[in-house]
């Protein structure tokens, strides 16, 4: 080897992690380009259709079923020198990058492994849910998933304020924000660590960036309409997501959705239980697990799931991959799962539905018996004899 060579490559072994990054994020850019003309359902038939109706008539009435700043956003897209189908796909994917980035960030302050923080980024920007939730179907999850995980980042750094403020960003792009809203309260009763009214930090930020919809004659109670609006819009009890209600054999909804969502609740109560009894102590790796068990548990015992409202589940599942080891092989199947689900709606590939809740249940309660089990590992006091008041 000539000096010249070894030259190159101790300054390659020198800055692995930093040229490592490089070629990832080029990769992901490059993965994503051959998908910016495919034309998704949602695209042709909303998305699109939304984007001429407000370049003709503004911002000046509700667009499509979407809030407030998605609403800004297409109208600030409608400016950009890009077909319209390119704006689009530009946005969200701009926000896989910011996600990836945001997952490596909340796996470096747990684990201080700057190799793990990166295959995180790798994971998370490289993933084919990931890349066909934005590049070909032209979704805004990246975007509202995002603020969730800075708010997760912001919790552990013990800045609760600001991390309720980025919730409430993520609640004003997607009303599935709130499936990790369980877990916050469950965190604010175990730590006591902040105060209850930094939760209205969440409605706040909502308002802040809804404000310039003022401007244009818009009332703040239609910021909140839309979500009202969005929970009639599909009364089925089953729409794609292989959720519990697959297994049972009816869609009425009228009739299972009240029973349904009253045994979320259950659901949730028992993890709440589950984390008292046993004094759980909140380390920035049991947010996470709780952040997580929180979101899967409404997506699978909550009606009229859609399957990218998972999205969240299956972003903290990355993270929790490289945080907790023996879920990686659980996270795949995970993706896997969303991903034959994914296919079924933008490529018409046909799936067994059934099939999928019964091995998506699986997932769930191995992820359930590992991450409870991995939580209880530095309990502050064991847990309290029958009778005995929790203080």
């Amino acid at each position: 080897m000539t000096k010249c060579e070894k030259r190159i490559a101790d300054f390659l072994m020198r800055h692995l992690i930093p040229i490592a990054f490089i070629i990832v994020t080029v990769l992901g850019v490059l993965v994503r380009i051959p998908l910016k003309d495919f034309l998704s359902p949602d695209a042709e038939g909303c998305l699109l259709p939304w984007y001429d109706e407000i370049c003709v008539n503004g911002l000046s009435e509700q667009v499509g079923n979407y809030n407030f700043p998605y609403q800004l956003a297409i109208y600030l897209l409608t400016k950009l020198p890009f077909k319209p189908l390119y704006a689009y796909k530009l946005l969200s994917c701009l926000f896989d990058f910011l996600l990836a980035a945001a997952c490596a960030l909340v796996v470096y302050s747990c684990s201080g492994k700057r190799h793990f923080s990166l295959l995180t980024y790798c994971a998370v920007l490289l993933s084919p849910v990931v890349i066909l939730n934005s590049a070909a179907w032209s979704q805004c999850d990246s975007i509202y998933v995002f603020f969730s995980v800075c708010g997760l980042y912001l919790l552990m750094k013990d800045k609760p304020l600001f991390a309720m403020c980025c919730f409430g960003l993520s609640l004003a792009f997607k009303l599935q924000a709130v499936f990790v809203f369980p877990g916050l309260v469950i965190l604010y009763l175990m730590t006591r660590r902040f105060s209850a009214l930094n939760f209205l930090a969440i409605p706040l930020a909502m308002v802040a960036i809804s404000l310039p919809m003022l401007f244009v004659g818009r009332s703040l109670t239609e910021l909140y309409k839309v979500y009202l609006w969005q929970t009639v819009t599909y009364p089925k009890m089953v729409m794609n997501y292989p959720s519990l209600y697959c297994l049972i054999g009816s869609d009425d909804y009228y009739l299972l959705s009240k029973p349904a969502i009253l045994f979320a609740v259950t659901a949730l109560g028992v993890l709440l239980f589950g984390i008292a009894y046993y004094r759980i102590k909140m380390t920035k790796e049991n947010m996470v697990m709780l952040l997580f068990l929180s979101a899967f548990t409404c997506v699978l015992f909550l009606p009229a799931m859609h399957e990218r409202y998972g999205y969240p589940c299956e972003i903290l599942a990355w993270i929790l991959a490289f945080l907790v080891p023996q879920t990686a092989l659980l996270c795949i199947g995970m993706q896997l799962l969303t991903l034959r689900t994914y296919s079924f709606y933008l490529f018409n590939t046909p799936m067994n539905l059934t099939a999928l809740a019964y091995a998506n249940i699986a997932i769930y309660l191995l992820y359930a018996y590992i991450l409870l089990k991995e939580m209880r590992r530095n309990p502050e006091q064991p847990g309290f004899a029958a009778g005995q008041r929790v203080p």
